[in-house]
């Protein structure tokens, strides 16, 4: 994003966060005003409008607010699990949860950097994970249709240097290939091995 300006709901300081940008605070503009210009008509000019209240209600009729109006990109605080998926199929481009985001940094430090990433996904018993292709693991000595690949998992892309691609049955994994698997819970340990 060039030099723009984004419009921040409310519950955080984001005075100096992003250089560059002109930051406006629901906060910092008068009751009136932001009734007015913020919640019923917000410039379309903004390049991204973020609700980071503690209300998710509050933040999701933002940031709708700010989609009818223009706004190209929005981030909404949903503290409420219930309406995440509710506010994704509103159209709203991104939501976030705090209980999540600690819950994934937790899990890439308990597994002690051997997931790259990791993101439960929500409304389905399956979680994404991101691993790196090691000297000496065991994927590197076959093709992807001939290894033992557990059945709870799926590979869904792969990050090769500056390409991405979706591999097929007779893709050969490199070292320092970056692979994105979809898998539930109980497949999690045995991918992990595969690549150690």
């Amino acid at each position: 994003m060039a030099a723009g300006r984004i419009l921040v709901g409310a519950g955080i300081q984001m005075h100096g966060c992003l250089p560059g940008r002109t930051t406006t605070t629901a906060e910092s503009m008068k009751r009136k005003s932001m009734h007015r210009t913020c919640w019923l008509k917000v410039n379309p000019m903004l390049d991204a409008f973020l609700a980071l209240s503690n209300e998710t209600e509050k933040n999701i009729l933002a940031s709708l607010a700010a989609k009818e109006s223009g706004v190209k990109k929005t981030i909404s605080q949903v503290e409420n699990i219930d309406f995440i998926p509710l506010a994704q199929n509103m159209g709203l481009n991104t939501t976030i949860n705090i209980k999540y985001l600690t819950a994934n940094f937790i899990v890439k430090y308990i597994r002690e950097g051997e997931i790259l990433n990791f993101t439960k996904l929500q409304g389905v018993d399956a979680e994404v994970i991101e691993l790196e292709v090691k000297e000496g693991s065991s994927i590197l000595e076959n093709k992807l249709k001939d290894l033992n690949f557990p059945k709870e998992g799926i590979v869904g892309g792969l990050i090769r240097g500056d390409d991405s691609m979706i591999p097929r049955g007779d893709f050969q994994f490199q070292v320092g290939d970056r692979v994105l698997i979809v898998t539930k819970k109980e497949g999690m340990k045995a991918i992990e091995q595969m690549f150690k």
